[in-house]
């Protein structure tokens, strides 16, 4: 467990005025096994969920930015601020059943690059792998591979800032 993402559950227990049993049978009920200790660590998303199953009304409601990070909309919108983050964004869906069924159980499809109609999108033949570093200008293959590899498990899905279409 990372420990600069988690918390110590006597300090859980401390904040959300709660006993060290209810916390317990809270997360065997979301299908999580915890030690029963206070000084036992949990994951700040663990603590989280803990929180929302509690319906722990907190005085700025947490927001998940990712899966390791957890922050509040005032320091989201400082970095849409920074970046020119949109505040909204907007999916454009064919009218086909699959487009509804999104809609309707509110998923997104997240293709993978290979199957894309366009042989440069998310090619990685054109990114240079090239170690500027060395004498004879070799290639990281070590660095190509993982990126392949990693390129396997990544999906993409595309939206626009702009409600027109055109």
């Amino acid at each position: 467990m990372n420990t600069n993402n988690s918390i110590r559950l006597n300090k859980v227990l401390r904040e959300l005025n709660i006993s060290l049993d209810k916390a317990i049978t809270v997360f065997s009920k979301l299908g999580y096994e915890i030690e029963a200790r206070p000084t036992t660590k949990i994951d700040l998303y663990l603590y989280e969920l803990l929180k929302i199953e509690l319906k722990y009304d907190a005085p700025v409601k947490p927001v998940f930015f990712n899966d390791n990070l957890i922050t509040t909309p005032s320091v989201i919108n400082k970095v849409r601020e920074k970046f020119g983050i949109p505040k909204s964004i907007y999916k454009y869906y064919s009218p086909t059943e699959y487009s509804f069924e999104s809609v309707q159980y509110k998923h997104l499809y997240f293709a993978k690059p290979s199957d894309f109609n366009d042989p440069f999108d998310c090619n990685n033949n054109l990114i240079s792998f090239i170690n500027e570093n060395s004498k004879n200008k070799t290639r990281h293959k070590t660095k190509e591979k993982k990126f392949a590899e990693k390129m396997k498990n990544v999906g993409i899905c595309c939206f626009q800032e702009l409600k027109t279409l055109f």
